[in-house]
């Protein structure tokens, strides 16, 4: 019983910890997200370096989410 209670538990702890990264994530991929929205509307160009570094923040934030969320989930499946 102890066994499955501990199991439980660290389910519960790998769960919280994967939404606790997903939500700083997405709190630190928010103001990209507007920086670009609002510099595309103002009809600046994909070349400037601020639209650039907003967009491959933009696409490198939410890639390394699912990369460490893959990982973990392998990591578990494999155990």
């Amino acid at each position: 019983m102890g066994v499955l209670r501990e199991r439980d538990q660290s389910k519960a702890r790998a769960r919280a910890l994967a939404l606790g990264v997903t939500f700083v994530v997405i709190l630190l991929i928010t103001p990209h997200i507007w920086e670009a929205t609002e510099s595309f509307t103002a009809g600046e160009h994909l070349g400037d370096p601020g639209s650039q570094l907003s967009l491959w923040a933009c696409v490198l934030c939410p890639v390394l989410l699912a990369s460490a969320l893959i990982v973990g989930w392998w990591r578990r499946n494999r155990t």
